[in-house]
């Protein structure tokens, strides 16, 4: 049985991709103690699922359209930049979102979490908290000038329209995961 590595994402418009290349790009460089995203690669996370059977798409297609179809589209806006668990001792960096839309996307992200499970996938271990991942701090004691460099860019507030949910194929290479959308899934309100 072939199975691939999967999750459930919102993605973002090309402005946002841009934005934050141009963050990205702004960072400390090569021998960083920090792997940066690749910008193309930036989305919401909403579910990930792990590997999966490939003949299972189809049913979390279905199960997934059933979870959003009740949603319309609604808009967020990125925010600042900020760093999991915190500032001092960063795992991860990561741009905030911001708006009334960040209620719904939580309310969307809860009905795709309970869909999923009915599917068999466990829930989430922590609550989900809506970001965009821009790095993965490889070695804390040496990621500082990147941490100030990141806390003091002045990420614009940008749009993001919520308008469509993908079930997303992710393959690990050497040089960094590569995604395949596998099914878009728009919001209806229906």
């Amino acid at each position: 049985m072939k199975t691939i590595r999967s999750f459930i994402a919102v993605p973002l418009p090309e402005m946002v991709v841009k934005a934050c290349r141009e963050c990205i790009g702004s960072m400390p460089g090569p021998g960083s103690a920090v792997k940066w995203v690749r910008p193309e690669s930036i989305h919401i996370t909403l579910k990930f699922l792990g590997e999966i059977p490939e003949a299972q798409v189809q049913s979390i297609a279905g199960a997934t359209r059933q979870a959003v179809h009740n949603y319309s589209p609604f808009q967020l806006r990125t925010h600042r930049p900020g760093a999991f668990p915190g500032w001092n001792h960063p795992r991860v960096f990561w741009i905030g979102l911001q708006g009334e839309g960040v209620e719904l996307l939580k309310q969307l992200q809860r009905s795709v979490e309970s869909a999923m499970e009915l599917l068999g996938f466990p829930r989430g271990k922590r609550a989900f908290s809506p970001h965009l991942t821009l790095g993965r701090v490889k070695q804390a004691e040496q990621c500082t000038r990147a941490a100030r460099a990141l806390r003091e860019y002045p990420f614009p507030s940008l749009p993001i329209e919520v308008n469509a949910v993908k079930i997303i194929k992710s393959e690990l290479r050497q040089g960094g995961a590569v995604y395949t959308d596998l099914e878009t899934l728009l919001l209806s309100g229906q």
